[in-house]
């Protein structure tokens, strides 16, 4: 059993060559090898603890002869001492790299024929990495983009270290089917055989943890196309039934009409703003909320909880470090969408409002009136196909983490203009009805929406019973 930094490769070495003595290093560096691949099969099958301790012996004394010789063809001393000190009979040593030739005395070209991981699950933003591995990172795996979490590293890894014929199996963060910052590194497993997911999400495999994990299976000389599976039991797992989930019909997206998304506040900013959020109502200042302030065709700006701060109500001042495009986005009218949600919320707001961490904004409608755009996505056919189509991103809860790439991707196509003008009028109507009396019915109206939408997407009696059976969490 090897503890080691499996990321981090020593660095590669400029081979000397040509010289009649630096061949004779090399044939030395081979039979020195061979010695110690013996001395460790010796080791592991002696009874006697003084036979033992004679085979770690020899092992650590053939280590130092083999470090000299590399530092004479051309390795690096660091490199070199890495090797001589890795000791494989000590249980509490680490290695912070990692290479099988070394470790397993396995040929550089041969590679594992199998590999299993349960990788960290870490986000890029709050791992702690030097400068310097930041760096190795980005040159040693270029598909790793964005705010990637560390398993995407250990996944690309995999494929350098497994045979031609190698298989390989990963338990890993649902997240990895959806998120942007693995769309790259899922090509290269698709162009290595990945064959199949299976969602374990729901049944608490890592139990008091926010985890939902998928099991991805791949082969290297597998040609099938590749499969998600759901589970109707856990036991169905160790039995291999699985479950074909249904596909969705294929639609234009917000995207393909050039629908302008924008996020609320992000990143450092949303931290930089917090000095400028407070109940106080001023002649600068205007309403500032968060995702849960968010209803269909409503919203409110009381009771806000942000970043440690409990507001009655909210307001904000143009903070000083704001981009000005910002700023701009929060004055101007906006469809406002809820982040983190059971369904999808959104509502049209043509007064300044500021957005905070985990809102987003249409702010571009190209020739679609806002209020038919909002009636499309309060829809409970929205809400179906993105369950269905980023089942996920679900969390705790029944929730969904919906973000600006997740809303592009939603479905919108041409309506006839009956339909729209229909759904502008019934949008437009619940809008100022729950401007007046937020808590008042307006189901059977939104009711009729969702009727006209599945007009307008041309849903069928099987789609609209699923849709219309489909348990929505408010």
């Amino acid at each position: 059993f090897v503890a080691a930094n499996t990321l981090i490769t020593l660095e590669k070495p400029q081979l000397k060559t040509g010289d009649i003595f630096l061949n004779d290093t090399f044939l030395e560096i081979k039979k020195l090898s061979a010695q110690l691949k013996e001395v460790r099969h010796k080791y592991f099958n002696a009874k006697i603890r003084d036979e033992k301790q004679k085979y770690q012996k020899k092992d650590k004394e053939l280590r130092n002869q083999i470090s000299n010789h590399l530092v004479k063809v051309g390795h690096t001393t660091i490199n070199a001492h890495k090797i001589a000190s890795f000791d494989p009979y000590d249980q509490n040593h680490f290695a912070n790299w990692f290479e099988s030739e070394w470790m397993f005395g396995n040929d550089l070209n041969t590679g594992f024929d199998i590999i299993i991981g349960n990788p960290p699950y870490v986000s890029a933003v709050s791992m702690a990495r030097t400068n310097e591995e930041k760096a190795y990172f980005r040159q040693k795996y270029p598909e790793a983009t964005g705010s990637y979490d560390i398993y995407i590293l250990f996944l690309l890894r995999s494929l350098e270290l497994s045979s031609s014929s190698g298989i390989y199996t990963w338990i890993i963060p649902n997240k990895f089917l959806v998120a942007d910052y693995s769309i790259n590194t899922k090509e290269k497993l698709l162009q290595n055989g990945l064959v199949y997911s299976i969602d374990v999400s729901v049944f608490d495999v890592f139990e008091n943890t926010s985890v939902y994990p998928i099991i991805i299976f791949g082969s290297k000389t597998s040609t099938k196309e590749f499969s998600e599976y759901l589970l109707e039991e856990y036991s169905n797992l160790e039995e291999r039934k699985f479950i074909k989930p249904s596909k969705l019909r294929d639609f234009s997206t917000f995207s393909d009409f050039n629908i302008q998304f924008s996020s609320g506040a992000t990143g450092f900013e949303a931290s930089n703003i917090k000095e400028y959020v407070s109940e106080v109502k001023t002649k600068k200042s205007i309403p500032f909320i968060v995702s849960g302030c968010i209803d269909r065709y409503s919203y409110v700006n009381e009771n806000v909880r942000y970043m440690g701060l409990k507001l009655n109500n909210a307001f904000i001042e143009k903070p000083d470090s704001l981009a000005e495009s910002k700023w701009k986005l929060w004055m101007n009218r906006k469809i406002v969408i809820a982040g983190m949600t059971r369904v999808i919320e959104a509502v049209y707001v043509d007064t300044p409002l500021a957005l905070g961490v985990g809102v987003y904004a249409i702010h571009g409608f190209e020739r679609f009136n806002p209020y038919f755009l909002t009636g499309v996505i309060n829809s409970k056919f929205l809400t179906y196909y993105i369950n269905k189509k980023f089942k996920d991103k679900h969390l705790a809860g029944g929730y969904l983490a919906i973000n600006k790439s997740t809303l592009e991707k939603l479905p919108l196509v041409t309506p006839p203009k009956d339909i729209e003008i229909s759904i502008i009028e019934l949008s437009e109507k619940i809008s100022n009805l729950k401007a007046s009396n937020q808590n008042i019915d307006t189901s059977p109206d939104e009711q009729r929406i969702n009727e006209l939408i599945y007009k307008l997407y041309k849903l069928s009696e099987k789609e609209i019973d699923d849709i219309e059976s489909f348990h929505f969490e408010l």
